[in-house]
């Protein structure tokens, strides 16, 4: 008598992990992790104060 042999492994379905939308990661503070709001040629942190300018961005 052979041993029973036991049945292959399932395959299981990997999902790609979502892509982060560019836009929202610049407008999240580097420096406490809120949204930033647009002004002008800035982006001011509502959470801290912290600021890019324009140049900031490039």
């Amino acid at each position: 008598m052979h041993p029973a042999t036991p049945p292959p492994p399932e395959k299981v379905a990997t999902a790609t992990p979502p892509q982060p939308d560019p836009n929202r990661l610049m407008r999240t503070c580097a420096n406490c992790g809120a949204e930033m709001e647009e002004r002008k040629c800035k982006l001011i942190c509502r959470g801290c104060g912290y600021f890019l300018s324009c140049s900031d961005y490039y």
